[in-house]
């Protein structure tokens, strides 16, 4: 072998593996909702809450139960966090590992999250975000911001209300887990 043809496998990326989600497929797999209008907010949230009292309260407060959500530039002082990966053992394409606490110092790089309700009518906040621990290493993955702990100086959320739409966690199943499904507020079938 050349030394050419040896330096271009090392720069040929392994082939793409094709994940399948193991249930019927539906007619349609997007489901879109416009939001014309819809109010923008910005939020500090203070040290010393969670990430997730520290977004639903206010938001719940204003009436706002389904949005889209950024967060910048902030501390924590307590961070928990799981991967999604491929599991052998599961029927699913990807499940959850066991949660990853981090009691240290964390850099909060960025964050997105989104609010809607679970099957009960609960408040429950998504979020996956980039952090940087004290040594510099990157961290990133689904925050569990029930535990998620914002340390002094707080941050900032961008919130960009969905004023015309619930998000349900229901269950899918073509990829047999339950996510949100977003509905027009006025929709006939939903449960109110």
């Amino acid at each position: 072998m050349t030394s050419a043809a040896i330096s271009l496998a090392s720069v040929i990326p392994p082939p793409v593996r094709m994940l399948r989600h193991p249930g019927p497929m539906p007619a349609s797999r997007w489901t879109s909702v416009e939001n014309p209008g819809a109010p923008a907010l910005r939020l500090v949230l203070p040290a010393g809450r969670t990430l997730y009292d520290a977004l639903v309260e206010p938001l719940r407060a204003r009436g706002v139960a389904a949005c889209a959500i950024n967060l910048l530039d902030g501390h924590l002082t307590r961070g928990a966090y799981c991967l999604a990966r491929p599991l052998p053992d599961i029927e699913q394409v990807i499940a959850y590992t066991s949660p990853i606490v981090l009691g240290k110092d964390l850099r909060m790089i960025g964050a997105g999250a989104t609010l809607g309700e679970d099957e009960r009518g609960t408040p429950l906040l998504h979020c996956h975000g980039l952090l940087v621990d004290a040594e510099g290493r990157l961290i990133g993955g689904h925050l569990l911001t029930e535990q998620c702990v914002i340390g002094s100086g707080g941050c900032v959320a961008y919130v960009h209300d969905l004023s015309v739409t619930r998000l349900t966690r229901r269950y899918d199943p073509h990829i047999q887990l339950a996510v949100f499904q977003p509905e027009p507020k006025e929709d006939i079938h939903a449960d109110h």
